[in-house]
This record gives structure tokens, sequence and C-alpha cells, in this order.
């Protein structure tokens, strides 16, 4: 019995846990999760300015406004 119910337990964590794909940051839309410092946020605001994009996210850690610059060519982990 005891070792059903570790099975069961094993299939509960498996459907669970979260996953992550990269994606590019020229991709993301507003409200989709994105990871920053091993921490998840969501995005509030993008604008591009010639070669870079703006990321606009709360800090989860103080509840500040973040404005986070990247490449057009960089890839961000995102929440599937």
């Amino acid at each position: 019995m005891a070792k059903g119910g570790n099975a069961q337990q094993q299939t509960l964590f498996v459907d669970t846990q979260t996953g992550y794909a990269w994606k590019s940051i020229k991709e993301l839309q507003r409200g989709e999760a994105i990871v920053i410092t091993d921490q998840e946020v969501r995005i509030q605001g993008i604008k591009m300015d010639e070669d870079f994009w703006s990321v606009l996210y709360t800090d989860p850690l103080n509840g500040k406004k973040i404005e986070q610059l990247y490449n057009a060519t960089d890839f961000v982990y995102t929440r599937i």
C-alpha cells in the first residue's frame, strides 16, 4: 500500500510542475510570465526603441516597477 501511495504522490508532483521555455524577446506579449533573476514576473508593458526592447514589470521583492532593457536578439524564459 505504501508503494501505491508513493506513486500517486509522484504523479501529483509531476502534474503541478510549471514548465518554462526559451522565447525571443520579439515574441513577448503583455501579461505573459517570464523569469528574471530567479523570480517569475508578469509583463506589464513592452516598448521597442530601435534595437532595444524595454520590458516593464513589478519587482516581486519590493513592489517597485522596473524597466529592463533587452537587445532585439535576446531570449528569455517564459512560462508554457
